[in-house]
């Protein structure tokens, strides 16, 4: 079985995540995100590279916020709670907390509805 690659990771709501591999994807979602600012903001008074920018910054929103619910999806799929709590991503003031207990709190070490533990899967599913 082929481990599952970045579009799943990304974009999918099935299966599950470690806390490792969701703060690493979080941090990268913060760096687009900040890459995306700083390049709008050294544009400078060139209009076409801030409206370009622009639409950089709404395609990284876009991707930013369906991945954020996407692997919130999955790590709470690892911690066996229900994944409609992944809604709360979209609370202002909820949101850092909850993607802090998702990035600190371990994992079920035992198989559930969504799959092996994360990194059992990677490895090739033995026991």
């Amino acid at each position: 079985m082929r481990p599952p690659g970045l579009a799943w990771l990304f974009f999918g709501f099935g299966g599950r995540i470690a806390r490792q591999s969701y703060a690493l994807s979080i941090l990268l979602q913060l760096l687009l995100f900040f890459l995306v600012v700083y390049w709008a903001m050294a544009a400078g008074e060139n209009q076409g590279l801030k409206a370009f920018a622009g639409f950089a910054f709404t395609g990284v929103a876009f991707f930013n916020l369906w991945s954020s619910l996407a692997l919130s999806v999955k790590r709470l799929n690892d911690l066996s709670l229900p994944a409609p709590l992944a809604l709360l991503i979209f609370l202002p003031m909820v949101s850092p907390l909850l993607i802090l207990y998702l990035m600190i709190r371990e994992g079920d070490p035992n198989e559930n509805r969504h799959g092996p533990p994360p990194m059992r899967q990677l490895r090739g599913g033995g026991n």
